[in-house]
């Protein structure tokens, strides 16, 4: 995992982690797309409501960077 970024665990829950590179917003933007319009309907999961957020990460550094990296964390529960 890179360096500022961190991973939790809950024993109730997973979630799935994604993680983009490049200039913001443009990077999150491009992979909040990915999630939800492309791995989301076809990976089988679902997003687990209510009781636990959607998290967007954001390391140390310039933004502007085209090495900068962002992801969001999103809860899933069982299907």
């Amino acid at each position: 995992m890179s360096e500022g970024f961190g991973l939790s665990a809950s024993p109730t829950s997973s979630r799935a982690a994604f993680t983009a590179k490049g200039v913001m917003p443009d990077s999150l933007q491009t992979l909040n797309t990915y999630v939800w319009q492309e791995w989301f309907p076809t990976a089988g999961k679902k997003r687990q409501a209510n009781d636990m957020a959607t998290l967007e990460v954001y390391s140390a550094g310039d933004p502007r960077s085209p090495d900068y990296e962002s992801g969001i964390w999103v809860p899933l529960k069982e299907v």
